[in-house]
């Protein structure tokens, strides 16, 4: 279920861009640093394919798409730290 629920967030964000719309990912908790708690109830908004803001509880902006995902928990902005820079493996 958690790989179908960051499929559908990077789906959102990767179709934005295009559209120039805006959504509101409506979560249970966020987490926005492992080092912390995860934040209660919350709205992630994404205007023009980019993290916006994160607002407290349930909210939308005026015209935006609402994703209810307010039974899950929702990590914006993962960033994937192993990659290969060349096509070649093995080269620095």
């Amino acid at each position: 279920m958690h790989k179908l629920v960051m499929a559908a967030i990077a789906a959102l964000l990767a179709g934005t861009a295009a559209n120039a719309e805006t959504f509101a990912i409506q979560a249970g908790h966020v987490i926005v640093d492992a080092a912390r708690p995860a934040r209660g109830a919350s709205t992630v908004v994404v205007t023009d394919g980019r993290i916006a803001r994160i607002e407290d509880g349930a909210t939308a902006p005026a015209g935006a798409t609402v994703v209810d995902l307010r039974d899950k928990t929702v990590m914006p902005g993962l960033i994937d730290v192993h990659v290969h820079l060349t096509s070649n493996s093995g080269e620095p």
